[in-house]
């Protein structure tokens, strides 16, 4: 992952851009994000991947709730307000990792 630049996306320090006011870096996050899961499902077991996936949606919602900043302009206020809200509630819609998954996870993510 570090010789195609994308070990950032592995350890979640890319953060997806927001389609509304960056489209062009959207796509190409979106774009890197695919290489990745192409890669990891090259790699990860078939029967791996339903107890995977759980866990990591989980963490990017994570990323992407606290990515959210409020504008200046307060007029925006109540559809942030709304946004933090839908995905707070997608995040505890996800399984709780189990501590095998977590450990799994660790692993994945430690992988250069």
């Amino acid at each position: 992952m570090k010789v195609s630049e994308l070990d950032g996306y592995l350890f979640g320090c890319i953060v997806k851009p927001n389609i509304a006011t960056d489209l062009l870096s959207h796509h190409h996050w979106v774009g890197n994000n695919n290489k990745l899961v192409g890669f990891l499902n090259m790699y990860v077991d078939n029967g791996e991947l339903p107890s995977l996936q759980g866990p990591i949606t989980q963490v990017h919602l994570i990323q992407e709730v606290l990515s959210i900043s409020y504008f200046k302009d307060v007029t925006t206020w109540q559809a942030t307000t709304n946004r933090m809200g839908d995905l707070c509630a997608q995040i505890y819609t996800q399984t709780v990792p189990t501590q095998d998954v977590m450990f799994m996870l660790a692993m994945l993510t430690a992988l250069e």
